[in-house]
């Protein structure tokens, strides 16, 4: 992006200002991009007696210039508010312009869902549609800009 703004002088001289400005650095995430489940055996006590899912995340970095460095990161799979699983990742970097993919295997064997996870249980086998959420978190560091002198 390039603002353009013209200055008058006193008199007949004329000058022209340019002040040039990057875009925006586009700040790195992470995505859950794909997700499947292989197992899923419900009991009639409540609980989820075992449940495999595999879920590919992908670290993103948009940035041309700075390469982003992610730690902490930590996902929870969970079914109508149950935690099944936590997910993490050992401290990474992903290049300018680059995607990390990164795949896990969650399996949890014996989860309670209580109540009202038992009636969203059974509502979704009989929908045919399980809704797993995935949520999480994760720090990122990455490089802005660097300070230039202008004389």
């Amino acid at each position: 992006l390039a603002d353009v703004e013209g200055v008058r002088g006193g008199g007949a001289s004329a000058s022209t200002a340019v002040q040039l400005q990057e875009a925006p650095p586009r700040a790195p995430y992470v995505a859950v991009r794909a997700a499947s489940l292989y197992v899923l055996v419900y009991g009639q006590t409540g609980a989820l007696d075992d449940v495999q899912i595999t879920v590919r995340v992908e670290a993103r970095n948009g940035n041309t210039h700075s390469a982003a460095y992610f730690s902490r990161l930590e996902c929870r799979l969970a079914f109508a508010g149950a935690t099944l699983a936590v997910l993490r990742a050992y401290p990474f970097r992903v290049p300018a312009k680059g995607v990390l993919p990164l795949a896990y295997v969650a399996r949890a064997e014996g989860a309670p869902l209580g109540d009202a996870g038992s009636v969203a249980m059974e509502a979704a086998l009989r929908d045919g549609v399980v809704p797993f959420r995935v949520e999480g978190e994760a720090r990122m560091r990455w490089k802005v800009a660097g300070i230039v002198g202008v004389d």
